[in-house]
């Protein structure tokens, strides 16, 4: 039957399909799975106010990173938690450094996202459905690279029918939680608007993991390398989650001051206009009067030089009116 390996090639296996374990979740680590992506992309989101707000290329690119940092280290720990609620017959194990570089893609895919949303205009059908496949493409890249990490007591093989539908599940609901940020939260701050969005994003993202899980086939093999945890899979979600939620707190502070660092400074920008102004009108008054004082002293001047003249043509004037002009003298 043809399966895919973990480097999603395609083979043919002679077992039993029907043959692989089943395995069992456990309710309460899905459900803080689901938490951890609502609430990294409830910070994600809460930053991309801040980028829009960027007055600088460079300060762009520092909150676009700080976000991408945490709601792909969001992602990558609800994916992390949502694989240890899963539990199957056999032992399972992870390869520590496999593990911490999964993250990697979850990062990247973040930062798409990010730059998509953080824009100043709204983006265009075109743009929106490419940041959803790079976005879609990222998260399926982190889940798959993390799957392959694992070390069951089992060999693992994916459903290509349901791989092919976890990518077009994280695609699309990709797409769609972009679509919502810029209906629902764009151009505002209203928490509830925000929050519905992260809501769409969060609960995307951990619907992609558990398509793609549903993907995952585990079957037994004889003689396998025992693979056990270090510690209880309640213990690692529980030291997992705190440690998201204090990155993720951490973040919502930063971004709070830099929000008021933002308004300080547009303050002292509107206070420095304002006294620009009006230094502006007192001089403008200045030169007013300036102007004012030297019309009066010319009219004055004008006034004086001009009245004795005037007066000589004013006398002639009316000696000639009182003479009469034809009187001779014999």
């Amino acid at each position: 039957m043809l399966h895919l390996d973990w480097r999603f090639s395609p083979v043919f296996d002679s077992i039993d399909p029907t043959s692989h374990y089943v395995g069992v979740y456990d309710p309460g680590l899905v459900a803080t799975s689901v938490v951890i992506a609502v609430l990294a992309a409830y910070v994600a989101l809460s930053l991309s106010g801040r980028i829009v707000a960027a007055r600088t290329g460079r300060s762009r690119w520092a909150w676009i990173s700080a976000g991408a940092v945490v709601m792909g280290g969001g992602i990558w720990a609800m994916h992390f938690v949502g694989m240890l609620a899963f539990s199957l017959p056999c032992g399972t194990g992870y390869s520590l450094l496999g593990t911490l570089a999964s993250v990697i893609p979850g990062i990247l895919a973040s930062g798409v996202a990010l730059s998509v949303i953080g824009r100043r205009r709204e983006p265009s059908l075109v743009q929106l459905l490419i940041g959803a496949v790079l976005m879609g493409a990222g998260i399926g890249a982190m889940h798959y690279s993390g799957m392959a990490a694992m070390e069951p007591e089992a060999l693992l093989r994916y459903d290509p029918m349901w791989a092919g539908i976890s990518v077009v599940v994280a695609v699309t609901l990709a797409f769609i939680s972009l679509s919502i940020r810029f209906r629902l939260a764009r151009g505002t701050s209203s928490i509830p608007a925000t929050l519905a969005a992260a809501t769409v994003m969060g609960c995307g993202v951990a619907c992609m993991h558990y398509t793609a899980m549903r993907a995952s086939l585990f079957f037994p093999v004889a003689d396998s390398p025992i693979a056990l945890l270090s510690l209880p899979p309640t213990t690692l979600a529980v030291i997992i989650t705190i440690f998201t939620v204090a990155i993720a707190s951490f973040t919502l502070v930063a971004s709070f001051a830099g929000r008021q660092a933002e308004l300080a400074l547009n303050l002292r920008a509107e206070i420095a206009e304002r006294e620009r102004g009006e230094r502006e009108l007192i001089q403008a008054r200045q030169e007013a009067e300036v102007a004012n004082l030297a019309k009066s002293q010319f009219l004055a001047t004008m006034s004086h030089e001009i009245r004795t003249p005037l007066n000589g043509v004013i006398g002639m004037a009316n000696l000639l009116a009182s003479t009469p002009l034809n009187n001779r003298q014999a």
